[in-house]
């Protein structure tokens, strides 16, 4: 954890360092440090009188947050609090007093805010100043089909799952194909008009919009899907791809969108914007050479900034007269990253209202290494399992 010298000749640990009473607190906080990849020094039970003990003699942390309800004269202990931790310290205080006056008084004394219980996130993205989330380590992946059919919603759907439910990272999943809003049937929710106004005025979306606008699948699933009349009044004045993810980007570890092949300025955002690009593609002629032409486009709009992710989808669907993947690697040269078989299990997973049937699934297994690819890890075959081996890709993209 790194300690960095500060304007005023101090030194502060870059972290946070919290005193909090109460579990529901601990939690928030835990929440929020995880969203903004912010490294917790210290998350110790307690208040004000705790922090001064502990504070004596030890680097201030970069974001320092206390807990003063229990506090007999809280003025008193924040000067002394204020005494022991650098100026680029910013100290947050947590308490139940709601009176003007007080919060008055602790903003003169150099506080960077004071916020009351319960503890929430919008709260805390407030008195951070972390409006748009931090941007460094957010991943933006693009999801494109190269046919119909080809089973690109459902790795998209697949892969948000599994990066929020299994790797716990906070995951939001954007459907750019607003004439059927797949993706809200897939994770079995209804489609909302959260997209319109997304689309529409962009620059209004912010964590504010995230958390009560957009549908919330799981506790670190968040989906944007939904359908949009582009003929309806104000619907061509919507379509701002670009502006909405740039938007959405920061407020999550990974943001998944794919957009469908027939609307191409969203498929334009995803090419000019996406940190990792996944082709899904099928084991047939037609896919594959939409495949390669996909490939060249993504390597020239990409200009080297984007990890292109070749995956072929549904192999065995057919058994006779597929195309298969070392025969398209040698004609074509692009390489093919993630092979899933065809899982018969998708379609009973689809009418029971969920992504997987099992986690035995072939579907399942392919989205596990894909997974693991895009957070940067491998899934390694090793003595006749899978065994998960955590190793830097080259270039890393962790």
């Amino acid at each position: 954890m790194a300690v960095r010298r500060t304007v005023s000749g101090g030194t502060v640990q870059d972290g946070v360092l919290a005193f909090l009473d109460d579990r529901d607190s601990v939690r928030v906080l835990q929440d929020f440090a995880e969203r903004n990849l912010l490294s917790i020094i210290g998350l110790m039970r307690g208040g004000i009188e705790q922090a001064i003990k502990d504070l004596s003699g030890r680097t201030s942390p970069s974001r320092l947050i206390v807990d003063v309800s229990r506090s007999k004269n809280v003025q008193r202990d924040v000067i002394h609090l204020a005494d022991l931790c650098d100026t680029d310290t910013a100290v947050v205080l947590v308490g139940k007093d709601e009176g003007i006056e007080l919060y008055r008084e602790l903003i003169s004394l150099g506080v960077r805010d004071y916020l009351l219980k319960p503890l929430s996130i919008e709260s805390l993205y407030n008195a951070f100043d972390l409006r748009s989330g931090v941007a460094k380590g957010n991943r933006l992946v693009g999801v494109i089909g190269t046919s119909g059919g080809c089973g690109s919603s459902t790795i998209t759907a697949g892969l948000g799952w599994y990066l929020s439910e299994v790797s716990k990272r906070y995951t939001c999943v954007v459907d750019y194909d607003t004439h059927f809003a797949s993706m809200a049937l897939l994770y079995n929710r209804k489609p909302t008009l959260a997209i319109f106004d997304g689309l529409r005025h962009p620059d209004r979306v912010d964590r504010l919009f995230v958390d009560r606008s957009m549908d919330k699948v799981n506790e670190r699933l968040t989906l944007l899907s939904g359908r949009l009349d582009e003929d309806a009044e104000g619907g061509k004045q919507a379509i701002k791809y670009r502006r909405l993810l740039r938007n959405i980007e920061p407020c999550f570890r990974y943001t998944l969108c794919e957009a469908p092949r027939w609307q191409d300025r969203a498929c334009q955002a995803l090419l000019e914007l996406s940190q990792i690009l996944v082709i899904v593609c099928a084991p047939d002629i037609m896919s594959f050479r939409n495949a390669v032409e996909l490939f060249k486009i993504a390597t020239e709009e990409g200009k080297g900034h984007t990890r292109i992710i070749v995956v072929l989808n549904k192999q065995g669907t057919y058994r006779q007269g597929e195309i298969g993947s070392e025969q398209f690697e040698q004609l074509t040269g692009v390489r093919i990253n993630h092979i899933v078989g065809f899982d018969p299990t998708v379609l009973q997973a689809l009418n029971q209202g969920r992504i997987f049937v099992g986690t035995g699934s072939s579907l399942y297994r392919g989205i596990e290494m894909l997974a693991a690819d895009v957070i940067g890890e491998r899934m390694i075959k090793h003595k006749g399992s899978f065994a998960r081996m955590k190793e830097k890709l080259l270039p890393s993209i962790g």
